[in-house]
C-alpha cells in the first residue's frame, strides 16, 4: 500500500488546510477515491514528493 497525501485547493491552487494522509493500492485508486470523496473542490494528490493529479471540481479524473 502507498501513502497519498490530499489537499483541498482554493480559486486560486493554493492549499486550504492541512493536508489529508490516505493509503491505497494504486494511483488509479487515489485518484477515484479521492474524487468521491471531494466531488466539489479541486484537489491536488501527492504520492510523497511526486504530484500525481490535480483534479478540478466537476471535471472527469485523468486516467493514470
Amino acid at each position: 500500500m502507498l501513502k497519498y497525501r490530499i489537499l483541498r485547493l482554493n480559486e486560486g491552487d493554493r492549499p486550504l488546510g492541512s493536508a489529508i494522509a490516505a493509503t491505497h493500492a494504486t494511483d488509479q485508486d487515489a485518484i477515484t477515491e479521492a474524487r468521491r470523496t471531494f466531488e466539489v473542490a479541486t484537489i491536488e494528490i501527492w504520492q510523497g514528493e511526486r504530484r500525481i493529479a490535480v483534479l478540478r471540481a466537476n471535471e472527469d479524473p485523468p486516467h493514470v
